[in-house]
C-alpha cells in the first residue's frame, strides 16, 4: 500500500515509481473534503431553516 505523506517527494511499491498513485490520493482527497465541505453546509442550512421554521410557528402560535 503507497501511503500519502508529504516527506517523500515519489514513493516507491517495491522499487517503481508510485507518483501517479500519489496524485490520485491527492485527487481522492480534495475530493472527499470538498464533499465533507458541502455535505456539512447544506446540513447546517437545512439545520438552521427547520429551527427558524419552528421558532417563527411557536412565536405566532401564542
Amino acid at each position: 500500500m503507497a501511503t500519502c505523506n508529504k516527506s517523500s517527494r515519489t514513493p516507491k511499491i517495491s522499487g517503481v515509481d508510485a507518483s501517479p498513485l500519489r496524485n490520485q490520493c491527492h485527487f481522492m482527497m480534495q475530493w472527499c473534503f470538498s464533499k465533507l465541505l458541502l455535505g456539512i453546509i447544506f446540513n447546517f442550512n437545512v439545520f438552521n431553516s427547520t429551527v427558524s421554521t419552528f421558532y417563527i410557528n411557536r412565536r405566532n402560535f401564542r
